[in-house]
């Protein structure tokens, strides 16, 4: 595994998604322990943090070194819609390009997608969008 930190004139590149191989991969790029990326991992993926600053058992500076190049990516929802029976319906923003009709003058577009919870008795189903579609707030 080769993985490359975001040079400084890139946009920072999200923690989330990454595996506990990469993110001690992560780790060590930055000169930082390999077991770091373990704890980094249970941050997310455990504890669920949504920012770096949380990650309290890495010092102070490695977690300064770590917010240099990366967040967490962690992305809330821009709506909720709670119905009466508990079913929630969540938006999402997603940046990206619409197809070929796209004015390429315009560049990227917000575009958003949905997912849905629906609880029952001592469970629970979430419904997750995986296409880009619905209409704008």
């Amino acid at each position: 595994m080769n993985y490359s930190l975001p040079l400084p004139h890139m946009k920072k590149k999200r923690l989330l998604g990454m595996t506990p191989e990469e993110l001690k991969e992560v780790a060590i790029q930055l000169g930082m322990p390999r077991f770091a990326g373990g704890q980094i991992a249970k941050w997310l993926y455990v504890q669920h943090v949504t920012s770096i600053d949380e990650m309290t058992n890495l010092s102070k500076a490695h977690r300064e070194l770590l917010k240099e190049h990366f967040i967490v990516g962690a992305t809330p929802p821009v709506d909720a819609q709670c119905s009466v029976d508990g079913t929630i319906k969540y938006l999402f923003e997603v940046q990206g390009v619409r197809g070929k009709e796209q004015d390429e003058v315009k560049g990227p577009s917000t575009l958003y997608v949905e997912t849905v919870y629906i609880p029952d008795g001592d469970r629970a189903t979430l419904c997750v969008s995986c296409q880009v579609g619905c209409k704008n707030l």
